[in-house]
């Protein structure tokens, strides 16, 4: 089996193939919004490979006892509630300035060019007591934007994981194992039963992106099981070629077919991602997506925004009409390799973005640190 190289990044242990396949998956991510022909297909697993990754690096310790819940809350609510309020609420109060730039547009006509136009609609600008309403939302987890749009993830991820951790805390003082296997099992299938009849649009993804949380642990365990490599890679491919003909995933609302359906596409594809991450780990291209993995989150905020960039150069080019800039997430009726200007901007722009902060940051840090001269 391959053994890839654990290293240490900021004060926890990190795996160089996590960050990898999360790069191939982020990847994934940006190709399925900028309009590619492989939409359909990245969309069987692309998201779930990001739940399953989440599952695969979960620890017991988190929920050995009520003090490690609580330190394990207050880290989701770090890294997943605080991005997720801080980047929706910046979207909100500047919803009446990106009007004004066409990022937005309340213009009628924007509605006859068909395509993203009449899908998304218009936008109108807000007043006060508006943007109120729209940051409690927020705050409440209950509310995103357009250019959040991808943020359902971080909603999602924070509600499953910390379950899960408190879950897990009450079962270690059940001491029967099978009455504590038996509540697991129920509880899924409880959350199953509500995602297939009853669940809302904020409740819908929970369920399938917990069974995709599940199928991480269960490939933690079955790791020294697996050998990942070229042949695995492509037994993958075409399995998901073959399951491409039975339908098409959708976790952003809960879409996912069946409980079956999905845990074949996703298992598939969580194999073949990390087949690829093997393959190319002492490669130059395994270092880069290593890189666009570990900045993944930047990514799955900026890669809209910043994929308005090609709207704006072709609109521009094209002598077309301003407006045309609102159309989310590309451009309707564009040459088809488009895609692939929008695919490169959406991933590579937010990582520049993401880069030159940390310069900035670290030269004001160390100019803080010179003395002052006399």
């Amino acid at each position: 089996m391959n053994k890839q190289r654990i290293f240490e990044s900021g004060g926890e242990k990190r795996l160089d193939y996590i960050d990898s396949l999360k790069g191939i998956g982020i990847i994934c991510v940006v190709m399925g919004h900028s309009s590619s022909p492989f939409t359909h297909f990245v969309y069987l697993f692309h998201m779930a490979i990001f739940f399953m990754a989440s599952g695969y690096c979960w620890k017991r310790e988190n929920a050995a006892n009520w003090r490690s819940v609580t330190d394990y809350i207050i880290r989701r609510i770090k890294t997943l509630y605080v991005p997720y309020v801080l980047f929706n609420s910046a979207m909100i109060l500047l919803n009446n300035a990106f009007i004004r730039i066409s990022l937005l547009t309340n213009d009628p006509r924007f509605l006859e060019t068909g395509g993203w136009g009449a899908r998304f609609g218009l936008s109108q600008p807000l007043n006060l007591s508006e943007i109120g309403a729209r940051l409690c939302d927020v705050f409440m987890f209950i509310g995103d934007t357009q250019f959040g749009g991808a943020t359902w993830f971080l909603r999602v991820l924070f509600i499953v994981s910390i379950s899960h951790c408190v879950i897990i805390w009450a079962l270690n003082h059940i001491k029967a194992k099978s009455l504590r296997e038996g509540i697991t099992v129920i509880t899924v299938a409880a959350g199953l039963v509500f995602l297939s009849f009853a669940g809302s649009v904020l409740m819908k993804p929970v369920f399938s992106a917990y069974l995709a949380y599940l199928l991480g642990m269960l490939f933690r365990k079955a790791e020294d099981r697996f050998d990942y490599g070229l042949d695995s890679g492509v037994i993958a491919t075409v399995g998901l070629l073959f399951l491409d003909c039975f339908g098409s995933i959708e976790m952003g609302s809960g879409d996912i077919v069946n409980p079956l359906y999905f845990i074949c596409v996703s298992s598939v594809g969580w194999i073949l991602l990390r087949s690829v991450a093997a393959v190319a780990s002492s490669t130059i291209t395994g270092k880069v997506l290593n890189g666009v993995g570990r900045r993944s989150n930047v990514i799955l905020l900026y890669h809209f925004l910043c994929m308005r960039i090609v709207s704006f150069i072709y609109i521009f080019l094209t002598h077309g009409d301003m407006y045309l800039l609102a159309s989310h997430p590309t451009l309707s009726n564009v040459p088809g390799w488009l895609w692939i200007a929008y695919a490169f901007a959406g991933v590579l722009l937010p990582i520049l973005m993401l880069d030159l902060w940390r310069g900035i940051r670290a030269k004001l840090k160390n100019q803080e640190k010179k003395p002052s001269n006399a």
